[in-house]
């Protein structure tokens, strides 16, 4: 079994596009440059041949070639949290299964372990979740208190 044989990987995904809202206090000035200006400073890029910028109300928007596209905003970025809480939430309120499996926190908590245990030790270190969980039900059951 390889080291890493609980690790799953998910498909790549484009993220999904939407406008950027402009934070309050916030300044965008589009010319042949892109420049924000807000409360922590100032910044300001060129823009590449093909590609220029749309404001209205308080909404900045990509245009690549004629192709309308939106951009997300550097300040209020999705990183995946608020879905993470909004499911977490909605299994605890309608009593449904947990989003995430106890085998894939088991294999989590364990990579963890053994990563710390591998630096401490200079080895490389196994990660069977599965052989791991029929062990610690294996002395569970032998042991009941």
């Amino acid at each position: 079994m390889s080291v890493w044989s609980c690790q799953r990987r998910a498909p790549r995904r484009r993220p999904v596009s939407r406008p950027a809202a402009i934070p309050k206090g916030v300044k965008i000035t589009v010319s042949d440059r892109l420049t924000v200006e807000g409360p922590k400073g100032k910044q300001s890029v060129p823009i590449p041949a093909g590609i220029t910028f749309k404001q209205t109300d308080g909404i900045l928007e990509l245009v690549r070639d004629g192709s309308k596209q939106t951009v997300h905003s550097r300040w209020r970025q999705d990183k995946g949290h608020r879905t993470e809480w909004t499911t977490f939430a909605r299994s605890i309120q309608q009593q449904g299964a947990s989003p995430i499996g106890f085998e894939e926190i088991v294999c989590s908590t364990l990579a963890t372990l053994r990563i710390d245990e591998s630096l401490a030790t200079g080895k490389s270190l196994p990660v069977d979740s599965a052989a791991f969980i029929d062990a610690a039900q294996r002395i569970s059951s032998e042991n009941p208190n």
